[in-house]
């Protein structure tokens, strides 16, 4: 009768303290929908790039690229045919299970998801505002 409960508790005190660890609950990759828009119009078709200090990727607008997770900001450049090229960055925000690690007594846990970027996520979806070039004003040829 007292082997079944030192088996149960033996095996909640290795699972409780996992519970809060970002990295073993989701990973340390996430997926982001990038898209592009013009005066408030979608822009398909635009070639993006997107960096942090993880790596790099690319995706077409609109679609969807997995990314590695870090707290550094995630830049994106897109350009297109015809339109003015875009760059920007989006900042990765401090996901709520990383603040369950030290609640559970895991210090390695949040050591753990702050060095593999498991305690950070971006936004799931961003859009990057292109500047169609047949909007602009015609330059007048100075005299």
């Amino acid at each position: 009768m007292a082997g079944w409960r030192f088996g149960l508790i033996s095996a909640l005190a290795l699972v409780v303290p996992l519970a809060g660890c970002g990295t073993m609950v989701d990973g340390v990759n996430q997926s982001m929908t990038v898209k592009t828009a013009w005066a408030g119009r979608p822009v398909d078709g635009a070639f993006c790039t997107l960096t942090n200090n993880r790596g790099r990727w690319f995706v077409r607008t609109p679609g969807v690229v997995e990314v590695r997770q870090s707290n550094s900001p995630m830049n994106i450049e897109c350009t297109k045919k015809g339109y003015l090229g875009n760059a920007g960055a989006v900042n990765s925000h401090t996901r709520f299970i990383a603040f369950a690690n030290p609640i559970t007594g895991l210090m390695v846990g949040t050591l753990v998801d702050m060095g593999t970027g498991g305690a950070y996520k971006y936004p799931d979806v961003v859009t990057v505002t292109m500047v169609n070039q047949a909007d602009l004003p015609t330059q007048t040829a100075s005299r």
